[in-house]
């Protein structure tokens, strides 16, 4: 697991975010979980799908790990709330999601069966051959995938998005299984967050617009005071290190950063660098400062060489230099 991951769900973790989460997908902003009931548990599951109809034993055990996995207990619900993390369009997510479900039922299933051996209180023929009883109940396994990732998402959204339908049996007869997939999009009212999950959602739904980004954090306030772990997941998931390395420049007067100084304090590292470089390419000051306002607002590098009649290495050079 790269860097990237690991930053990510180490911040996802968290049981106010986790909840956060999925109140907002599920709730729709309702405080249907409350994070005070979430117990961490662990990613990964093992187990066997099929059976030998010889000897009754399980086939070889499967293992899966989840990105983050969470009990919800309150009261008499007891519920397992599962979050995938994803910054890319994965045609495999609806069988991979049957099958982690699928396994954390069978898990459920072995231990019901191993309960009753012990305690050998099952009472009719049926119970016995089973191994469960007929009141036996198992847990809710809630999945929910949150894509986050550059291109526009065309993956699975249920189980039939991943079937050859029109087949000899009706489709209607073709067993589905929903997906529950929380997608990164500006349109999506992400009022529904009320932790600092907002700010890494506003972000990553604007992550490959630059002036789209710059907009979002000198109008939104709450851009205004972002705290160190937001700031440093934000920073590795929009591959934007210096979001990171120059916090210090862009520390707020109460504590928090200021994301619209951070990024002013970026381009402004950036037109130096690129000013330095276009002196260096023959471009004079003037130019330089004229070419790197431009691309400043967003202006292509073959805008620019149409329009200003510039030579094209040159701008390239400068835009390679800011863009570094």
């Amino acid at each position: 697991m790269g860097q990237k991951n690991n930053v990510m769900l180490e911040y996802l973790k968290d049981s106010r975010r986790f909840a956060d989460v999925f109140n907002g997908y599920f709730g729709r902003g309702e405080q249907i979980i409350d994070a005070g009931y979430l117990r961490d548990v662990s990613e990964k599951m093992n187990g066997s799908l099929v059976k030998n109809p010889k000897n009754g034993d399980r086939s070889k055990e499967i293992e899966r790990i989840r990105d983050v996995k969470k009990i919800y207990k309150d009261g008499s619900i007891l519920q397992l709330l599962c979050l995938e993390d994803q910054d890319y369009v994965d045609y495999t997510s609806a069988i991979r999601t049957i099958t982690m479900d699928a396994l954390e039922y069978s898990q459920q299933l072995d231990l019901l069966k191993k309960k009753h051996k012990y305690a050998k209180d099952l009472k009719t023929g049926d119970e016995i051959e089973c191994g469960i009883s007929r009141d036996d109940r198992l847990h809710p396994v809630i999945t929910l995938w949150w894509y986050h990732g550059s291109s526009e998402y065309n993956g699975p959204q249920c189980l039939k998005d991943s079937l050859e339908l029109n087949g000899a049996i009706p489709d209607m007869y073709i067993s589905d299984y929903r997906m529950n997939v929380l997608i990164s999009t500006v349109d999506y009212d992400d009022s529904c967050f009320h932790t600092e999950f907002r700010e890494l959602y506003r972000t990553l739904a604007r992550k490959n617009d630059k002036i789209a980004l710059k907009e979002l954090f000198s109008k939104d306030e709450r851009f205004q005071s972002i705290d160190d772990d937001t700031l440093r997941v934000i920073s590795v998931a929009t591959d934007r290190p210096s979001l990171w390395n120059n916090r210090k420049r862009a520390k707020g007067k109460n504590g928090g950063y200021v994301m619209c100084k951070a990024m002013d304090e970026i381009e402004a590292d950036a037109m130096k660098v690129g000013e330095k470089r276009g002196i260096d390419k023959g471009i004079d000051m003037r130019d330089t400062e004229k070419i790197t306002d431009m691309l400043r607002r967003g202006k292509t590098v073959d805008e620019i060489v149409d329009f200003c009649n510039y030579p094209y290495e040159q701008v390239r050079g400068i835009a390679d230099a800011m863009e570094a």
